[in-house]
């Protein structure tokens, strides 16, 4: 099953099943050890054998449910901050839609929250009005031809003018972008397909 922000497979739904039966103080921690980490360690290097072994002592599970639980939960994190979503959305969706438990949810929440933050405080946003932004695109289409043994062959592309505008004081300045009729089909596909995306997500929580 395909959601807007995550794909709902039978992996996920088993693990958010042994999610579940954990016992909530000891999620808070494993949660808290997965943010700490996540700055300093690659995905893979989350937990270390020695402490996926100790999660099997602490959850009393075998090591596939503790792999698939650690799985899970990193892919639930990885989704969560590839979108921007009003906290009460996701809570509705993890626990209506994927049946995770609300206090297990509320954990991913705040986890979701903090790491927000950390986005917010690294990429300054409150300066977001000194940002370039584009504007007054125009477009021009170039026709050349070439010789390739012997054969006069044409080459098209697109010229796309535009310019790059500041709230400061700083003057306008040009932008040309050239792409070829390749580029120009996969660059539409590509705007065609976040389009979608964002349509499906207004579309869901409205």
């Amino acid at each position: 099953m395909d959601f807007p922000w995550i794909n709902i497979t039978p992996e996920l739904e088993n693990g958010i099943k042994i999610i579940n039966q954990l016992d909530g103080a000891k999620f808070q921690k494993f949660l808290a050890h997965i943010q700490v980490n996540s700055a300093t360690r690659t995905k893979n290097e989350i937990f270390s054998s020695d402490e996926a072994t100790a999660l099997e002592r602490v959850f009393k599970l075998e090591n596939v449910e503790v792999t698939l639980v650690i799985k899970v939960t990193l892919y639930i994190l990885e989704r969560m901050s590839k979108f921007v979503m009003r906290p009460v959305c996701i809570l509705n969706d993890l626990s209506s839609i994927m049946k995770m438990n609300e206090d297990k949810a509320e954990n991913f929440i705040n986890v979701w929250r903090d790491l927000m933050k950390i986005i917010a405080e690294e990429y300054n946003f409150t300066n977001l009005g000194e940002i370039e932004q584009l504007s007054d695109p125009t477009w021009q289409l170039n026709l050349a031809l070439c010789s390739h043994l012997n054969k006069k062959e044409k080459q098209t592309s697109i010229l796309l003018d535009m310019k790059t505008v500041q709230n400061s004081s700083k003057p306008n300045e040009k932008c040309f972008v050239e792409l070829t009729t390749d580029e120009l089909v996969c660059f539409n596909n590509q705007l065609e397909a976040v389009q979608l995306e964002l349509d499906a997500i207004i579309r869901s929580h409205v």
